[in-house]
């Protein structure tokens, strides 16, 4: 049985910069493009550190790098946690599906 805290599924180091797209409320949605540095990623989810303050449960687009190329690939995912971090954010991302 899984225990609070504990992953799903193990994750491999990704250190690679990434984009995301992620509506906030002003007034009516507005969409705004945000980056980051992907720390780890499983099939399940990536761990992130991003200078946006991130609010758990919003719902985001990812821009994947794909290796040894510059396209990328977009994926759905939702912030499961966030923490301050050395004047950064930290976060968890699940990906949907």
């Amino acid at each position: 049985m899984k225990t609070v805290g504990e992953r799903v599924a193990k994750r491999s180091v990704f250190n690679k910069h990434l984009s995301y797209e992620i509506s906030i409320p002003e007034g009516k949605l507005k969409n705004t493009t945000q980056s980051g540095v992907g720390l780890d990623i499983s099939s399940h989810g990536l761990g992130i550190e991003t200078e946006y303050h991130l609010k758990e449960g919003s719902v985001l687009k990812c821009y994947l790098p794909l290796r040894e190329t510059e396209a990328t690939i977009p994926v759905f995912a939702q912030v499961i946690w966030v923490k301050p971090a050395d004047g950064h954010f930290r976060a968890g991302f699940r990906f949907l599906s």
